[in-house]
C-alpha cells in the first residue's frame, strides 16, 4: 500500500540543502502542520490492518519515528516507525498496550511536492505468533 503526503517546498530545500535531518523532515511532514491529516489517518489505518484479528479492534495510542535513512541523490529511503498498540476488551474491563515496530520504504518527489510511503515491508502477524 502506498500513502501520499504533501511536502512543502521549504522543507525540500532544507532537507536537500543539508540544513535538516531526514528524521526531522519526516516528523514535520507526518505530524507537523502540513495539511496531511488524511495521510496520517491512512498510515494509522494501514498499520492497524495488520493487527486486526479475531474480532479485536486495536487502536494506535501513540506513533513516532524511531529512525530514518535517506539517499539524497535518489530521494529514497527507509523509515522505522514505532507505535503503542492498545487492545481493549470492554466486556472484561481489560486493556493491553504493546509496543510495535515496522519499517517502510519512502520516496520524495520534489517535482510534485509529495512524500510517498510504501508499506510493503510491513509483515502481517502469523497465526504461529499467537502460540
Amino acid at each position: 500500500m502506498e500513502i501520499e503526503l504533501n511536502c512543502p517546498v521549504e522543507l525540500h530545500k532544507l532537507l536537500f540543502g543539508g540544513d535538516m535531518e531526514i528524521k526531522t523532515f519526516l516528523d514535520k511532514v507526518l505530524f507537523g502542520n502540513v495539511d496531511n491529516e488524511s495521510g496520517v489517518d491512512k498510515l494509522q489505518d494501514s498499520l492497524l490492518s495488520y493487527h486486526r484479528i479475531d474480532g479485536d479492534f486495536p487502536e494506535i495510542v501513540d506513533l513516532w519515528i524511531a529512525d530514518a535513512k535517506i539517499d539524497l541523490t535518489s530521494g529514497t529511503g527507509k523509515i522505522n516507525l514505532e507505535y503503542i498498540l492498545g487492545y481493549s476488551n470492554t466486556c472484561a474491563g481489560t486493556r493491553t498496550d504493546l509496543t510495535k515496530k515496522d519499517t517502510a520504504d519512502f520516496s520524495i518527489d520534489k517535482l510534485q511536492n509529495r512524500l510517498v510511503l510504501s508499506l510493503l515491508d510491513i509483515e502481517a502477524p502469523s497465526t504461529g505468533d499467537e502460540f
